[in-house]
């Protein structure tokens, strides 16, 4: 998701033509979710204690 997210949000912002408001909204939003996935499965996650 943060692929996706950050490569059409790069593309969107220095590549592409014409209007992209809606567009550049929905790829900050893939962006954001992907980040926040991230943070809560791999950077916040504490170790489980019974392992």
């Amino acid at each position: 998701m943060i692929g996706a997210g950050g490569g059409s949000l790069g593309y969107l912002l220095f590549f592409a033509d014409g209007w992209k408001g809606w567009m550049l909204m929905a790829s900050s939003f893939v962006l954001v979710v992907g980040l926040i996935a991230i943070w809560e499965n791999y950077i916040k996650a504490t170790p489980d204690p019974d392992t």
